[in-house]
């Protein structure tokens, strides 16, 4: 099997083989002078990854300790959208930003449009119906408990 990619190097490694077996696909060839293979099976549904459980509109319904960004008073809902956008809904108005989840731990960067304020990392986690944020890199436990919401706030 060739795959031919323009944006980055060449493989020093060569093709695949391949081979289909059923309902599984296996690739193979030598890497390092190991023989490598790779088995693949048909799925029905792709697996969900961590941006699929930060995704969605959340209303606000604990909170602990304080953040200058996330701060509990006047929030009321946070919206995380498919394209990097995120939105707080506070009694004040909307403010937002843009956010980066990491590829291999349910850790999210919240980097705000107000120049105020820095940039913060949080480690979330779902149950349910239920989306648990709390801060990283502080000495103090700050974290935000939300549910999911069918609707946007009026304001």
């Amino acid at each position: 099997m060739n795959i031919t990619s323009y944006n980055s190097p060449a493989d020093e490694f060569g093709d695949f083989g391949y081979r289909i077996e059923g309902d599984k696909m296996f690739w193979t060839r030598t890497e390092e002078g190991m023989e490598v293979e790779v088995e693949l099976q048909r799925i029905e549904q792709l697996p969900a990854g961590y941006t699929d459980e930060l995704r969605g509109l959340w209303e606000l319904k604990d909170s602990e300790g304080t953040s200058p960004y996330l701060k509990a008073e006047g929030l009321s809902h946070l919206f995380v959208r498919w394209d990097g956008k995120y939105f707080l809904y506070r009694s004040d108005g909307r403010t937002g930003g843009v956010y980066n989840v990491r590829g291999h731990q349910a850790e999210v960067e919240l980097i705000p449009y107000v120049e105020e304020l820095d940039r913060s990392w949080w480690t979330f986690s779902r149950k349910g119906e239920a989306l648990w944020l709390e801060l990283l890199n502080t000495e103090d436990t700050v974290s935000r408990t939300f549910v999911r919401a069918l609707e946007f706030p009026e304001n």
